[in-house]
């Protein structure tokens, strides 16, 4: 859809599911085989998904002070993921809260990604001053039901929503570029260079 929107410019998905954003984590971004690529890519805007798979690391059994260590480490490498970005281009960077999930089989909860994930990526968004994208709300099972119909019929646990859910998001980052509809606007963002 970005494609679409904007034909003469190049738009590149580094993305790759089932990571994380905390270099300690053994399936974190930064060990993979797109993070090399992503920084070489030198793009003038970055757009960060990252933190879903995180909250795999807050269990039941975990003591406040691991749950504090998680939280620490999530805004840490977010903090470092945004100034790596930094250093081979200037671009105008964009981190994205984690969207609504709940899979009681993989352990990716959603109360964890309220209570923990989120803060702690907005956190990082408020130190690096760079301009936050709310997925949290806008890919809400409860208000979207539909774009979660195929894992709710069959009695799955939902993590995340079809295409339909998708292009919806999508239309909504190029509708509201600037306004406050999908936007959490922490701090200005920085001028592409």
């Amino acid at each position: 859809m970005l494609r679409e929107n904007a034909p003469s410019d190049t738009v590149e998905n580094f993305g790759v599911s089932g990571l994380t954003v905390r270099k300690d984590d053994q399936a974190s971004y930064w060990k993979g085989y797109r993070f090399a690529p992503a920084i070489e890519f030198a793009a003038d805007t970055v757009i960060i998904e990252l933190g879903t798979n995180d909250s795999k690391s807050y269990t039941t059994w975990n003591t406040p002070a691991q749950d504090a260590a998680v939280d620490s480490a999530i805004t840490a490498d977010f903090e470092a993921l945004i100034d790596t970005f930094q250093v081979k281009s200037k671009p105008h960077v964009f981190i994205c809260l984690a969207p609504y999930v709940n899979n009681v089989e993989w352990n990716i909860l959603d109360t964890a990604v309220v209570k923990r994930v989120n803060p702690a990526i907005l956190q990082a968004g408020l130190e690096k001053g760079v301009n936050v994208i709310d997925l949290h709300s806008r890919f809400s099972a409860l208000e979207n039901p539909s774009w979660y119909l195929e894992d709710i019929a069959l009695g799955r646990n939902c993590v995340c929503p079809f295409a339909n859910g998708y292009v919806a998001c999508n239309a909504g980052w190029l509708d509201a570029q600037g306004s406050e509809g999908l936007w959490l606007s922490v701090v200005q963002g920085r001028k592409t260079a």
